[in-house]
C-alpha cells in the first residue's frame, strides 16, 4: 500500500543512472560536434588557401597576350641546367651525323 523508503532510494537510483547516460550522450554529442567544427574550420583554411591559388594563376594567365600558359614545378634553374644538356646532346648528335662516315666509301 504504501512506498517504502527502499523504494525511493530505488527511484532515485534509477533516475540518477538515466540522467548520468544521458550526460554521456550528451558529451559524445558535444565531442562529435566540436570535431566538425574543427574540421569545418580547416576545410574553409585550406578553401581559401586554393582559391588565393587559382586567383593567382588567373592573373598570370590574364597578363600573357597570347597562347597557353605554361607552367613547370621545377625550380627554374635546374628546368635551364636540363634543357641546355639535351640541346647539347642534341648538337653532339648532330655533328656527329655531318661527319662523313670512314666506312662509307665516297
Amino acid at each position: 500500500m504504501f512506498a517504502s523508503a527502499e523504494d525511493g532510494v530505488r527511484a532515485e537510483a534509477r533516475a540518477g543512472r538515466t540522467h548520468f547516460k544521458g550526460t554521456r550522450s550528451l558529451e559524445r554529442l558535444k565531442d562529435r560536434i566540436q570535431l566538425a567544427v574543427r574540421e569545418l574550420r580547416r576545410l574553409r583554411d585550406e578553401n581559401a588557401a586554393l582559391a588565393q591559388q587559382v586567383e593567382a594563376l588567373q592573373q598570370r594567365a590574364s597578363g600573357s597576350a597570347e597562347g597557353t600558359p605554361v607552367v613547370f614545378t621545377e625550380d627554374p634553374a635546374q628546368l635551364r641546367t636540363r634543357i641546355d644538356s639535351f640541346i647539347e646532346t642534341i648538337d653532339q648528335y648532330l655533328a656527329h651525323a655531318a661527319e662523313p662516315d670512314p666506312e662509307v666509301p665516297s
